[in-house]
């Protein structure tokens, strides 16, 4: 094990030679703190280089950091989370022909070493856009299949958006929306909708069987592909694994007048600096995922911490702080995402 410092970030690096598995674990602002919350991600390169995770780590961790943060200002719950929790981030690096299976087994002792040499204790919630390698994880790796991961964001990203929409005159049952992503979330989102009688969706996922089980409504349209998604809507949720959102697909819904707002609760949207670029320029809000995911984050770590969740709290919470922001943009003549990065102070890219 290798230990490297950066400012009040602490990552440590471990390597299998035989075969050739990294693993680093970077710890933000662990003072004091001996609960550790991270997600584990895995990546595969034909060279899996040491500076650039350990760099990428270092980031992802201040990040959490930054999020937990602003979770806290946006006052969601009675629980303040960056004073309980140290953020992190664990990512696992192989070569194309290591097997999966082997590379999280040695990344679950590395979490015990360290847990055992810092007198620490991880936290491991699944990461939305890593869900497919669970069924590999042990026993410490996936103990943590929390109650409140999906309809908690499934709340918040239709409220974010009925918000929106209604500031923009359009409410629910006069707006078309296309969903991308019909997975456990997405599907709970297009349940959500039309329980408040959304005039019509248009949904897409790579996998036809998602969508399946809602052929027969006559207010759903299943797309045929991801540009059919955006025919006659007046917003786009993204709510796929990751990187649906990108730059030619928001040239593409930015020359799109009926389109009004786009966003979702989409792992990394807000990092998609050219995308949103892209949009605003063309006078589209975005609706950041920060936002409509922050209920299921507080609710999950809630989960964490107590055994249970105040949903109507965190709901009640998030509307109040989703109505001033939109509220004050369309005062000031600005666009959602813009507003709210002037009301958290800090820049929805770097979160």
């Amino acid at each position: 094990m290798q230990c490297l410092n950066q400012g009040d970030c602490e990552c440590y690096v471990y390597e299998s030679l035989s075969p050739h598995v990294l693993v680093v674990i970077a710890l933000a602002g662990r003072k004091g703190h001996s609960r550790i919350l991270s997600s584990l991600r895995h990546r595969v390169g034909d060279q899996v280089s040491k500076d650039d995770f350990v760099w990428s780590a270092i980031k992802q961790a201040t990040n959490l950091k930054k999020k937990l943060a602003i979770l806290d200002c946006l006052h969601l719950s009675e629980i303040n989370f960056s004073q309980v929790f140290c953020a992190a981030r664990v990512l696992i690096g192989t070569e194309p022909d290591i097997m999966v299976e082997r590379a999280w087994v040695y990344a679950e002792e590395c979490l015990k070493h360290l847990e055992s040499q810092l007198t620490i204790h991880f936290l491991l919630p699944p990461d939305y856009n890593q869900k497919f390698h669970h069924r590999l994880r042990g026993s410490v790796l996936d103990g943590l299949e929390l109650k409140s991961l999906h309809d908690p964001s499934a709340v918040g990203t239709v409220l974010c958006f009925e918000i929106v929409l209604g500031g923009c005159e359009l409410p629910l049952p006069f707006s078309s929306i296309g969903i991308i992503g019909i997975g456990e979330l997405g599907s709970r989102i297009v349940d959500l909708l039309l329980q408040k009688s959304v005039r019509s969706l248009s949904l897409y996922d790579i996998d036809d069987n998602r969508t399946a089980r809602f052929q027969g409504d006559g207010r759903i349209s299943l797309a045929g592909s991801l540009i059919a998604t955006f025919s006659n809507v007046n917003a786009v949720i993204c709510s796929a694994h990751s990187g649906s959102l990108t730059g030619g697909l928001a040239s593409t819904l930015s020359g799109d007048n009926n389109i009004f707002a786009i966003g979702g609760p989409e792992a990394g949207l807000d990092h998609g600096i050219d995308a949103v670029r892209r949009l605003t320029s063309c006078g589209k809000h975005f609706i950041p995922s920060l936002f409509c995911g922050s209920m299921g984050l507080a609710a999950n770590l809630e989960e964490l911490l107590t055994g249970q969740w105040n949903m109507k709290r965190i709901e009640h919470g998030l509307e109040i702080v989703v109505r001033q922001i939109m509220d004050c943009a369309l005062r000031r003549g600005q666009l959602f995402h813009e507003e709210a990065e002037r009301q958290i102070g800090a820049w929805l890219s770097d979160i």
